[in-house]
């Protein structure tokens, strides 16, 4: 349902409409014209002018009455009485019966609606920017979905549109939202106000004048109105849909990733052949180069590498001037029949050939399938080694263990609840669990392919490690049955789960993503869970895509609290974050929320300071004095501990049912909607300049997501968002007290001087390391839960796919 904005001079005839689809389908519509009869172009044309504006337009002064500009119906109403502006749906055209509906159950009887509406203008909106004015424009969403967006009116708290479009309707029940917001360039928009409209209560094939008030959500205050003029008109079932177009308009152009050319068809031809013979997929992380050979004059080299597996080759990127490269590089490659992986490595010259500078091989037969193996190759003929971490995944043999169907489940729980029993804590304190995951298959994925299906596949990540489930070509509900067993060196990571389309170019479409924090995790819960965008903060595209998985979690408490207190594992596959607005702008956002609840604290100070209020100023000094006379350091931890009883007991006997409330979201395609208006207003020059301060404005980005994140994981370690740390918390703060209550502080301080003094004379190798800043960095941010936080599954999903698919089928019949 996308709304189409009409131009002020003209309105192109209703036969000649050019329908757009609804976000996220790749299905494509438009109404061919309709051939004229030259003898009668004429009266054609006099019968078809614009209903929407009169003949002669004038610009409403937004300091003028209200409702007088209703009173005088400018271009407003949908049937103009003038000549040559007849109605704008005839009888003999659309053959729609002149009769008005009042029952709901005669307004059932059509399946869609054309909804016309005249945005006039906005009256009393107040004001968000500094200057005492607005820049307001509108966004109408059916659903959640947005459907049409106004144009910015600038520095206007009474602004005037003008502007005439229509959208389709399905379903009535559904009412019509209005949100106004200002514009603003530099930070997030500004939420002015919102209104809805009930599409149930309009009256078919009558034009009304409405005035909406706006509100805020939970408020009644009085944030302005919106005028508008509607029409609702019914669109005949019998109606045949127009037919499907070859090629989709250049403006809807990004709903599709493929592109029409001879590659694509020789591409999507041989994926309609059966699979290729091979047998896993061998993904590599090249990592880094250690002592190599210096082969320029100047003592360095710029090496890079060639790996080769059979006929499948790839070359990395080069690194110049150095002998200790460090690539941070992953590719996959296919095994075929050949299982000799051959490692060459090569320093770049501009001038003459490449330097060889050394050799290796793996025997992939003797490594384990479905398993990182961290892996240092010494190079032959040459010197030096790299560093890969390497895991052949994806089988498709039957006879592999990774399938459920050979999976012997009792005796291998039994073996990790023993290996990861209390009993065993001081054996391999590294070693801190396993996690089984059991992926069984997904239902309403995208359609990335021409003939309306995918070759799906499923990707999990955790920490260094890389699996991957195989192929199922040529469905949208695909079925793995898949079991992987992932070692965890961390409690407090976070497993990534993406569904990929398979391409045969090495490259693969996004249809879905989740992620599951393992602190989380419930052992033996087999269950669905909605697939999220890239962003990871709304649905997927598809029909509400699902995937059904199971997690099995075995960790060692006394292991994991060792972990908590120690520097995190390196993460080898890091991505360096470029400057990016809006992350700039969400990262701003977040420490204007931190300094706004201290601001708000400071202001509780002062106003206890300036006696607003006596009894409350009396309770303050009262308890000023009683704790400066009789306070001792043990008071410090026991005061936060009360802080986690006063959290606790809210969130487990006043809350019991720990609702989170799902806010709306905005569709994948609101989004690149307003990506691509961004992109209109920077100009090429200016993108050249901001080139020259990217690493600036980068690391300021950085710095402040750090910040945010510092302070959000404060607040959520009291908050109970993560048990296992605040009970952690609650043990430390809780032998905190003790030992302050019987040891003197100072006698504390000096032990802990004593401490980082004499730790590198003790251990040399020993890392330098905060254990209150290494707590935190386990503590997730706001951020992080928001991107582990489930959707709700929709009722009855799997039927109204199958419904979907019926209808598909019959109109391809």
């Amino acid at each position: 349902m996308i709304g189409n904005s009409r131009p002020n001079d003209s309105l192109p005839e209703v036969e000649n409409i050019t329908l757009e689809p609804k976000c996220g389908e790749d299905d494509y519509y438009d109404t061919p014209e309709p051939k004229k009869d030259p003898s009668n172009e004429q009266e054609s044309s006099r019968s078809h002018s614009n209903p929407f504006l009169p003949s002669t337009t004038f610009r409403q002064d937004s300091r003028s009455s209200f409702m007088s500009l209703l009173s005088r119906n400018k271009g407003g109403s949908l049937d103009d009485p003038r000549p040559n502006s007849p109605a704008l749906m005839r009888e003999d055209t659309h053959s729609l019966p002149d009769t008005t509906f009042h029952s709901i159950e005669d307004i059932q009887e059509y399946s869609k609606y054309h909804l016309l509406i005249h945005l006039r203008q906005g009256q009393d909106l107040p004001a968000k920017d500094s200057c005492g004015t607005s820049d307001p424009y509108i966004k109408f969403l059916l659903a959640s979905k947005m459907v049409y967006k106004s144009k910015t009116i600038y520095k206007d708290l009474n602004p005037f549109w003008d502007e005439n479009f229509y959208i389709t309707i399905e379903d009535l029940n559904l009412p019509l939202e209005l949100k106004v917001y200002d514009y603003d360039w530099g930070l997030r928009d500004d939420f002015i106000g919102q209104a809805f409209i009930s599409l149930k209560t309009l009256i078919l094939n009558q034009p009304q004048d409405i005035v909406v008030t706006l509100h805020e959500t939970g408020n009644i205050k009085y944030l302005g109105q919106i005028s508008l003029n509607v029409k609702l008109i019914p669109l005949l079932p019998d109606t045949p849909l127009p037919p499907l177009p070859l090629h989709p308009p250049s403006s809807t152009s990004h709903h599709s990733s493929f592109s029409h050319s001879p590659a694509r068809g020789l591409e999507l031809a041989a994926r309609r052949l059966k699979p290729g013979t091979w047998s896993a997929i061998v993904n590599i992380l090249l990592v880094e180069g250690k002592d190599l050979l210096a082969m320029d004059i100047e003592g360095t080299s710029d090496p890079y590498c060639k790996f080769r597996l059979g006929s499948d080759r790839f070359k990395t990127k080069t690194i110049y001037a150095s002998l200790n490269p460090k690539w941070n590089e992953e590719f996959d490659l296919y095994l075929y029949d050949e299982s000799e992986l051959e490692i060459t490595v090569w320093d770049k010259d501009q001038r003459s050939k490449d330097d060889f500078m050394g050799r290796g091989c793996i025997d992939l037969s003797t490594l384990s399938r479905e398993d990182s193996h961290h892996l240092w190759i010494q190079l032959e003929e040459g010197s030096g080694q790299i560093f890969i971490i390497l895991t052949i995944s994806g089988t498709t043999g039957r006879d592999n263990p990774t399938f459920l169907s050979n999976w012997d489940n009792t005796n291998s729980i039994n073996l990790y609840r023993e290996k990861y029993a209390l009993k065993q804590s001081l054996t391999n304190i590294d070693d801190v669990g396993v996690l089984i995951v059991k992926v069984f298959g997904a239902r309403g994925l995208h359609a990335a392919d021409l003939g309306g299906s995918s070759d799906p596949y499923c990707v999990l990540e955790l920490d260094n490690t890389r699996v991957l489930t195989h192929t199922e070509y040529k469905t949208l509900e695909p079925s793995w049955q898949k079991v992987f067993v992932l070692s965890v060196q961390d409690v407090h990571s976070v497993l990534n789960i993406t569904v990929f389309d398979e391409d045969k170019n090495h490259k693969s479409e996004f249809l879905g993503r989740l992620v599951v924090p393992l602190i989380k995790i419930k052992n033996q819960n087999k269950r669905w869970f909605a697939l999220k965008d890239k962003k990871l903060r709304c649905r997927a595209k598809g029909q509400c895509p699902q995937i059904q998985m199971e997690f099995i979690l075995h960790w060692n408490i006394i292991r994991a609290t060792y972990t908590t207190l120690n520097p995190k594992k390196t993460l080898y596959k890091e991505t360096v974050e470029k400057f990016k607005r809006q992350v700039f702008i969400n990262n701003v956002m977040r420490i204007k929320a931190v300094i706004l609840e201290i601001v708000d604290f400071g202001v509780f100070i002062q106003s206890c300071l300036e006696w607003e209020s006596t009894s409350r100023s009396i309770i303050a000094f009262i308890t000023f004095m009683t704790i400066s006379y009789y306070f001792e350091p043990y008071m410090v931890p026991v005061g936060l501990l009360l802080i986690f009883l006063k959290q606790y007991i809210f969130k487990v006997y006043l809350d019991p049912k720990h609702l989170e409330r799902e806010e709306q979201y905005l569709s994948e395609d609101d989004d690149e909607m307003d990506e691509k208006d961004e992109d209109k207003e920077e100009k090429k020059s200016l993108k050249e300049k901001l080139q020259a301060i990217q690493d600036v404005t980068a690391m300021v980005q950085n710095a402040l997501g750090y910040v945010a994140s510092l302070a959000e994981g404060v607040k959520n370690t009291f908050n109970f968002s993560v048990p296992f740390l605040s009970w952690l918390a609650v043990i430390i703060f809780s032998i905190i007290a003790v030992v302050l209550y019987f040891i003197p502080l100072r006698v504390l301080i000096m032990v802990w001087g004593v401490n980082k003094f004499g730790k590198k004379l003790v251990r040399p190798d020993t890392v330098t390391n905060n254990e209150l800043m290494d707590f935190l960095s386990r503590v997730p941010s706001d951020e992080d839960l928001l991107d582990a936080r489930e959707l709700r599954l929709l009722p009855d999903t799997q039927e109204t796919g199958k419904k979907s698919t019926v209808k598909k089928k019959h109109k391809q019949s």
